[in-house]
């Protein structure tokens, strides 16, 4: 059974959120163990504000990296069929298109005032479709024509961004900055019994 998207319960968790989101795009309810949920949330809100409040200054790429690695080995181990790859770095149009194509989604930082974690889970018409865990309200707008927020699709997007926007080097509203700084994870379900041997979890494409 498909449940809808999830949103963030605090000022802190966009990432947890976003890999939980990316579970739920792919896979039945049924279908998830609960030690990958354990895990997501383990791995992630480790970096500390000003005053040393753990998880107050969100997840760093340190532990997005570690998880996506906690993840395969959790594949590896028990036969589930997710591959998560990680990428620190420059990500192009076309990888994220081929990685919709093969039925994945992406998880990537962009900036929101602050840097912020979303998942893209469709791009088609030059246009990304994104799940952004942070919630607004049902009436909430931006005066800005490469954003448009939708409220309607609770199991698939809630948000559709221009490619242009989000590939700009800027700290824009859903830019994802300069092309060496830039962090995404592409997240697959594989066939059952596929082994992620090939994986590596510093992964550039």
């Amino acid at each position: 059974m498909k449940i809808p998207l999830k949103y963030q319960v605090t000022e802190f968790d966009c990432a947890p959120t976003s890999f939980i989101n990316a579970l739920i795009f792919l896979f039945e309810r049924e279908e998830l163990p609960a030690y990958l949920i354990t895990s997501i949330y383990a791995n992630t809100l480790d970096r500390p504000d000003r005053n040393g409040n753990i998880g107050h200054f969100g997840t760093s790429k340190k532990a997005t990296k570690e998880l996506c690695k906690t993840i395969n080995e959790y594949a590896n181990e028990k036969n589930f069929n997710i591959n998560c790859f990680y990428s620190n770095g420059e990500s192009t149009i076309e990888d994220f298109i081929n990685c919709i194509k093969e039925s994945g989604v992406i998880l990537i930082r962009i900036y929101q005032t602050y840097e912020h974690y979303v998942l893209i889970t469709n791009i088609k018409n030059k246009k990304a479709y994104i799940f952004d865990p942070y919630y607004n309200g049902k009436n909430f707008k931006v005066e800005d024509a490469a954003i448009n927020f939708i409220m309607n699709k609770p199991f698939n997007y809630n948000v559709v961004v221009d490619l242009e926007r989000l590939f700009e080097e800027s700290k824009r509203d859903f830019s994802m900055g300069m092309k060496n700084k830039r962090e995404s994870v592409y997240i697959y379900k594989t066939n059952i019994g596929e082994k992620n041997d090939w994986c590596c979890w510093n992964y550039v494409f």
